[in-house]
C-alpha cells in the first residue's frame, strides 16, 4: 500500500469497525457537549459583562441562541450513546461543529477592520484536531473547507496585502499541522481500541478455559457444583420442580478415556 493509502486507512479489523465507530462517536459527542457548555457560559459572560466586545455582540448573540438549540441534542446524544446509531451521533457533532466554525470565522473576520487577529481561528483548528476523533477524510474535508471559506472571505474584511499574505501563509501551515495532528490522534485511538479488544478477548478465553475441562470440554467440578447450587436456589425461589439425572456408564474408561483420550 502506498503512503497516501496508509494515511487514510486506519487498519481496523472488519469485525471491529462498527464498534470503533460507536466508541469514537460516543467520545466525540461527550467532548463536544463539554465544549458547548464551556463556550455558552463564557460567551454569555462576554455578552453581558465585557463592553470591549461591542462590535461582536450580534455575532455572540446568534451563537448563544444556536448553542441553546443544540445543547439538548448533544445532551440526548450523550445519554443515548449506547442506543443511537453512530452516524446519528456524528451528525449532531458535525452540525454543532459547523455552528462553531461559522461563529469563529465571523469573529475573526469581523476583527480585521480594527484589530486583525487570528488566534481564535487557530485555537479552533488545533482544538478540533486534539479533542475530536475525526477520520482522516473527515479531517481533510474540515480543514480544506474551513480554509477555503476563510481565504475567500478575508479580502472583503482586510485590504492590506501584506497582512493578507501573512495571514494566508500562517493559516495554511496551521491547517497542515492540524491534519497531521488529527491523523496521529485517531491513530493512537485505534491502537488503544485494538489493545483493549485484544485484552478483553484474552480474558474471555481465559475465563472460558478456567470453567471447562481441557480434554472433554465439559464444565469442571467446581463450576458444575456452583451451577447446581444456582439451579436449586432458583427452583426454591420460584417454586418449580428440579430434576437431577445421574448416569453410571459401564466400562467408561475403556470406551471413552482410552479410546477418545
Amino acid at each position: 500500500m502506498n503512503k497516501a493509502g496508509s494515511f487514510f486507512k486506519l487498519n481496523i479489523p472488519e469485525e471491529l469497525i462498527q464498534d470503533f465507530k460507536m466508541d469514537t462517536a460516543a467520545v466525540n459527542i461527550c467532548r463536544m457537549l463539554v465544549i458547548a457548555i464551556i463556550l455558552l457560559i463564557y460567551e454569555t459572560f462576554v455578552f453581558f459583562l465585557v463592553p470591549a466586545w461591542l462590535n461582536n455582540l450580534s455575532i455572540i448573540e446568534v451563537f448563544i441562541v444556536a448553542s441553546l438549540v443544540f445543547l439538548p441534542f448533544l445532551w440526548l446524544g450523550r445519554k443515548k450513546a449506547g442506543q443511537w446509531n453512530a452516524n446519528v451521533l456524528m451528525f449532531i457533532v458535525y452540525a454543532y461543529l459547523a455552528v462553531l466554525i461559522a461563529f469563529i470565522l465571523a469573529l475573526t473576520l469581523n476583527s480585521q477592520g480594527f484589530d486583525p487577529q487570528t488566534y481564535l481561528y487557530i485555537f479552533l483548528v488545533f482544538g478540533i484536531s486534539i479533542f475530536l476523533y475525526l477520520r482522516p477524510l473527515a479531517s481533510i474535508i474540515f480543514n480544506v473547507s474551513t480554509f477555503a471559506v476563510f481565504a475567500a472571505l478575508l479580502p472583503y474584511y482586510q485590504a492590506d496585502p501584506m497582512i493578507l499574505q501573512r495571514t494566508y501563509v500562517n493559516i495554511l501551515v496551521v491547517h497542515i499541522i492540524s491534519i497531521a495532528a488529527n491523523r496521529m490522534n485517531i491513530g493512537s485511538r485505534v491502537a488503544i481500541f485494538k489493545d483493549r479488544f485484544t485484552i478483553e478477548e484474552q480474558n474471555r478465553r481465559l475465563f472460558e478455559q478456567a470453567q471447562r475441562d481441557l480434554m472433554t470440554g465439559m464444565l469442571n467440578h467446581a463450576v458444575s457444583i456452583e451451577s447446581l447450587d444456582d439451579e436449586i436456589t432458583r427452583a426454591n425461589r420460584i417454586g418449580y420442580p428440579l430434576t437431577i439425572m445421574l448416569l453410571d456408564i459401564d466400562n467408561f474408561k475403556r470406551l471413552f478415556v482410552d479410546t477418545c483420550g
